[in-house]
């Protein structure tokens, strides 16, 4: 599994920002389930392949198109956007699409799990960050107070 970058990510709710510290982080694993909703074409090539596109409910991220392919090594697909393509031959299209249906299935739960996972992380990141600080906090008023307490 790819590293995640966990001390560069906040939450926000239940959002996973990227862009800690700046004034509008960029969303981090925001991919909802993919799945197919719509055929869209055809197209026949000289030699003995064809191209199947369709359409997606969601657009996938970086982190679903990494688990997807490690979920369907054999299978290329073209995604982008909304729009999913692939190659293979007719006579392999039926169990080519019940194998990407499949995969689709496994990389969204796949994801779900991974996504509850860097949640959690940086939640305890973010949990550790607030203490540090109030500590550092505390210590600056103890010594402040320390120093206020000396008799000149």
């Amino acid at each position: 599994m790819e590293k995640h970058p966990i001390s560069d990510l906040a939450i926000d709710g239940n959002c996973i920002l990227f862009g800690k510290g700046t004034a509008k982080g960029t969303k981090y694993m925001d991919c909802r389930p993919i799945r197919v909703v719509k055929k869209r074409s055809m197209c026949e090539f000289g030699n003995g392949l064809c191209e199947y596109s369709f359409e997606t409910d969601n657009v996938t991220d970086p982190m679903w198109r990494n688990l997807f392919d490690q979920n369907s090594p054999t299978l290329k697909l073209v995604l982008s956007g909304h729009s999913l393509t692939f190659r293979c031959k007719p006579e392999d299209l039926e169990s080519s699409y019940k194998g990407l249906k499949a995969a689709m299935e496994k990389t969204n739960a796949d994801y779900s799990r991974e996504r509850e996972s860097v949640f959690e992380l940086v939640r305890q990141q973010n949990a550790a960050e607030v203490a540090e600080a109030k500590a550092a906090t505390e210590q600056v008023e103890r010594h402040k107070q320390q120093f206020d307490a000396l008799e000149l």
